[in-house]
């Protein structure tokens, strides 16, 4: 797993990984958070999965909060 945080708010994940059923997977996520409120934020995730037999597109919001 490879990741680069620009800043708190917004960081980039790439990893490889070995599958019996799709071989080899690269993956790439994008991650982006911003507090709405104190303590409370909201996270949105984008991500993409290839290999020769597999293309998968995903994607995540959700709202964290840190007690």
């Amino acid at each position: 797993v490879l990741r680069y945080d620009f800043d708190k708010n917004f960081g980039v994940e790439t990893r490889i990984t070995q599958s019996k059923d799709f071989k080899t997977v690269g993956s790439v996520r994008a991650t982006a958070n911003t507090e709405i409120l104190d303590d409370v934020f909201l996270n949105a995730t984008v991500g993409v999965d290839k290999s020769s037999n597999l293309t998968g597109f995903s994607g995540t919001v959700g709202v964290k909060i840190n007690f």
